[in-house]
């Protein structure tokens, strides 16, 4: 009975060029079958990895190929050299070891070695021995190449929006004009980033919008999109843009691994503005409620909260907010169609934010002077504190002066700060529309806008306006509501 052979082919290939040791599918396909052939066996199974190199385990046509193995569907494999097998001296000979105690075969065409005497064995530790070392050099040319690209300049990887990519062939159709190249500096090193007209200048725009902290992704997204469109006219994504504002590339670096050159292009954006760009990563939110004033609205007979419902009103498809108290003490339950509800509440919330607007003293460049005295008090104190050498020659005593001056300094300026940054951040929900915000985000800005939505019952056509009262969040008036052990009755809220 012939032996059941599977067939393993590796082929490596980097950024779509030949890679090492490059032997095609096709060359190892047919010497693997005229081997089997040799051996009194055929190829049952193929296994093939494309793109991955032979230094890890973690490849899935050789995984696949070990569980065949594991599962005696296979009596054994056959490659084409040892190195596509493994490259790895230690992960090599564990694996041979356990096909060989299963009593399977594992043969290679190039080296021809029987693993099973101990003179197969020596020379198959050589041969991975070999194609580890190989590996090795590779993978040291490869960052020594990295490391020599980082320091000249160049970017690697996709190129950013906002650049352009100095192309390396000067037969190719240049993306890099005479003029885009003045305007870099001169420089026409391949693989080099310059700003890219239109969008570049959009790119450094948004990040001064970004900086005031008046606009949310989606608003800046959509200006994005207006200044400078998606080649092809499609719109910005709200995600794109939170990317772009934490890419260190628009500061002029260029990062490989631990290789950064902090000076290797035209910056599109300052440090400062890019620091104020920043915010902390937030946890994954849940899906938003289809009712978006879910918490907030509450019946005015029993002051109990009002769940939603989307198969309300006379059509049983209507979504609504009820009072589901109505057989447990609420005197007057009350019910209103969601999208005349929330229709209001969002109408007042815009004039209510067009008031806050109209209210407010034009203090952007007092507060920018604000925010921008604590800033450089705060780094003058980081500065000071990293300076080592400034510290030994100062002598600990006068050192420790300078630095509770700096402190005392920053200090002084932190309350004028954050008068500053509530100023902004009054005028940042004063000059948002609804319209601009995602759903959690609109959420949010309810939520910091509004304590309680009160609704009674109202006679037939009676309006939201008669039938709602909105607590804003600054309102003083005491109304107790029903919580945590504060169960009712409660009388019902008049107005």
């Amino acid at each position: 009975m012939a032996l059941r052979l599977d067939g393993y082919i590796r082929v490596s290939r980097i950024g779509g060029r030949e890679g090492e040791g490059y032997i095609s599918p096709a060359v190892q396909r047919e010497a693997i079958e005229a081997y089997a052939r040799e051996l009194g066996g055929v190829i049952v199974a193929w296994h093939d990895d494309q793109d991955f190199s032979g230094g890890n385990t973690s490849r899935p046509g050789f995984q696949s190929m070990l569980a065949r193995l594991l599962a005696g569907e296979s009596d054994g494999i056959i490659v084409m050299k040892i190195d596509r097998f493994s490259r790895s001296t230690a992960d090599g000979l564990a694996i041979v070891k356990e096909i060989l105690d299963r009593d399977q075969v594992f043969a290679a065409c190039h080296e021809r070695i029987d693993p099973k005497t101990k003179e197969g064995r020596y020379m198959l530790r050589q041969f991975l021995s070999n194609a580890e070392y190989f590996l090795d050099q590779i993978t040291e040319s490869w960052d020594t190449a990295k490391a020599r690209a980082i320091a000249n300049g160049k970017h690697i990887g996709p190129t950013p929006v906002g650049y352009l990519k100095v192309e390396p062939v000067p037969s190719k159709p240049t993306h890099i004009s005479p003029v885009d190249a003045a305007a870099s500096g001169g420089s026409t090193v391949p693989g080099m980033l310059v700003p890219r007209p239109v969008y570049g200048p959009a790119i450094t725009e948004l990040f001064v919008r970004a900086a005031t902290g008046r606009y949310g992704d989606t608003a800046l997204a959509r200006w994005m999109t207006e200044a400078a469109a998606r080649e092809g006219g499609a719109a910005w994504n709200p995600s794109e843009v939170r990317r772009w504002l934490r890419g260190r590339v628009y500061l002029g670096e260029v990062k490989y691994g631990s290789l950064v050159n902090t000076d290797a292009h035209a910056a599109l954006t300052t440090p400062k503005l890019w620091k104020r760009c920043q915010r902390e990563p937030c946890e994954q939110r849940r899906a938003p409620s289809p009712f978006l004033l879910k918490g907030l609205i509450r019946c005015a007979a029993c002051r109990y909260a009002m769940g939603g419902q989307t198969n309300g009103g006379a059509d049983g498809d209507t979504p609504i907010y009820g009072c589901r108290r109505g057989s447990r003490g609420c005197p007057s339950p009350s019910v209103i169609v969601a999208k005349r509800i929330e229709g209001f509440v969002l109408a007042e919330v815009e004039a209510r934010q067009h008031g806050l607007l109209l209210g407010q003293f034009d203090v952007d460049v007092e507060d920018e002077k604000a925010i921008e005295s604590f800033d450089l008090a705060a780094e003058e104190v980081d500065t000071f504190v990293a300076d080592v050498g400034a510290r030994r020659l100062m002598g600990e005593i006068t050192w420790q002066e300078g630095l509770r001056t700096r402190v005392a300094e920053r200090e002084r300026l932190l309350p004028a700060r954050d008068t500053a940054l509530v100023r902004m951040r009054s005028r940042q929900l004063a000059e948002i529309s609804v319209q601009d915000l995602e759903r959690h985000a609109l959420r949010d800005l309810l939520a910091g806008m509004i304590q309680h939505v009160l609704i009674r019952r109202g006679g037939r056509g009676a309006g939201a306006d008669e039938r709602a009262l909105i607590i804003w969040s600054d309102d003083e008036r005491t109304i107790d509501f029903p919580g945590p052990h504060r169960a009712g009755p409660y009388e019902p809220v008049g107005w």
